[in-house]
Parts: structure tokens; sequence; C-alpha cells
């Protein structure tokens, strides 16, 4: 009995090492190709999340853009609190941004509008490929402005973002710690007032 005890164990040490092996190893790498959206609609293009072994060996794919994932993605948004969510600027830190094209089409009847956001546009994908350090053959992009009667936009982009599971998971427990702390903090603050009114 305590040999068989002694080999389960082996086991789930041998089990839960790997998990933590392959956690360490692991990129998600966030892969958007050929993506068209004109005027709030997706014409063509896919996104996907792959799930690679050392950068190197893809072991799990999956399609965002797929209608059944869409729609467990939806029911579990409506059931969960997300209590543990990783804001966009943790993301940004931690994500490495491999490959870029984008390319956007503005057309519109009001002039000094559209100056505006070619501008705006310009200048924050000047600033991310300029904070990502991409070089011409990794990326490029391009806003483009047409004075026409009606308002209408295009977007082609093509990107591939990598981010380590280890990160994910170092900023979710960051922000578990935060949490609880700021917790204690307000409950802490509600009894002194509380003996402080008595």
């Amino acid at each position: 009995m305590e040999k068989i005890l002694a080999k389960r164990c082996n086991y789930a040490s041998i089990f839960i090492c790997i998990i933590i092996l392959l956690l360490v190893l692991t990129t998600i790498q966030i892969q958007i190709n050929n993506l068209i959206i004109k005027d709030g609609q997706r014409k063509d293009g896919e996104v996907k999340i792959v799930f690679k072994l050392l950068k190197v060996i893809p072991y799990l794919e999956i399609n965002l853009l797929d209608s059944h994932f869409m729609k467990k993605e939806i029911q579990l948004k409506k059931y969960s609190k997300q209590r543990n969510k990783i804001s966009l600027e943790n993301l940004l830190k931690i994500a490495k941004l491999q490959e870029l094209y984008v390319k956007l089409n503005l057309q519109s009847e009001k002039l000094i509008l559209l100056t505006f956001i070619t501008v705006l546009m310009s200048t924050i994908l000047s600033i991310i490929f300029t904070k990502n350090m991409i070089s011409e053959d990794e990326g490029k992009y391009s806003v483009n402005m047409k004075f026409g009667n009606d308002t209408k936009y295009e977007l082609y982009i093509t990107s591939i973002l990598n981010v380590k599971i280890i990160h994910i998971i170092s900023v979710m427990c960051e922000n578990l710690i935060k949490r609880r702390v700021d917790t204690n903090a307000r409950k802490s603050y509600t009894r002194t007032y509380e003996y402080n009114y008595e």
C-alpha cells in the first residue's frame, strides 16, 4: 500500500513539474492575419491565439473569430465577475510586438475632422513603432484620407504579438495581492471609523 502511494506521489510530482515547465517555456502568440474591416464589419482575415513551446513549437491554436468560440466567450462574460482581469496597460508592458502592418483609409465630407483623425492615428502608430523598435522589415503603416460625400473607413492589419504565460501569471498575482491589500485597508478604515463614531 505504501509503495502504491509513493508511486502515485511520484507521478503527481512529475506531472506538476511538467505543467510548471510548460508554463515557463510557453509563449502566447496573438496573430492577426490579413484582417480587413470596412465600416465596422469584418470582410476578411483571422485572429488567432497560438500557444508555442520555446517560441517555435505550436501545440494549441484558438481562432478568436470562430462562431463557437465567440458564443462561449459571451456566455463567460455574462456570468464572470472578472475579478482578476489584466489591464491593457499591464498587457502592453509584458507583450512584445514582433510584426505590424497597418493601412487605414479614411473618407469624410468633414475636412477638419478628417485631418484631425489622420494626424492622430499617424501619431499613435508612429509612437507604437518607435516604442517597439519595429524595423521596415518587421512592419509598415500608412494613413490615407480622402474627401467625399459619405463617411467611410477601411482598416487593413497584420500583426504578431508575443506574451509569455509566466509574465501573465505574475501580473495576475500582483493584481490579486494589490486587491487584497486595498480590501484590508478599506476594512481597517471602516472599523476605525465605526469605533470613533461610537
